[in-house]
């Protein structure tokens, strides 16, 4: 937006921020629409996470623990496996 407010082209902006015509387009159109506001992150679209943060955060810390540490082999673990885990350790 400083660009746009110095006078420069759409072209000559996406060409400094290696970014696209279109890009610069869009951000324009909704600074002019919205303010401020208007540049802020859109919610995206696509389907809602399928598992809360707090199960999320469990399955990676024990997907990182060293297998002695929940008396499992060395061999590879199943994603059934680690369900069973978690579960039995009450989280999910």
């Amino acid at each position: 937006m400083l660009y746009a407010a110095q006078g420069m082209e759409n072209k000559e902006i996406a060409e400094r921020l290696n970014t696209s015509f279109q890009i610069v387009c869009k951000w324009r159109k909704r600074f002019f629409e919205h303010g401020l506001e208007g540049l802020q992150e859109a919610p995206r679209r696509g389907p809602q996470p399928r598992f809360p943060p707090e199960v999320v955060v469990e399955v990676k810390a024990f997907a990182c623990e060293l297998p002695w540490a929940s008396r499992l082999p060395l061999s590879r673990l199943s994603m059934a496996d680690i369900r069973y885990e978690v579960i039995g350790r009450g989280r999910a």
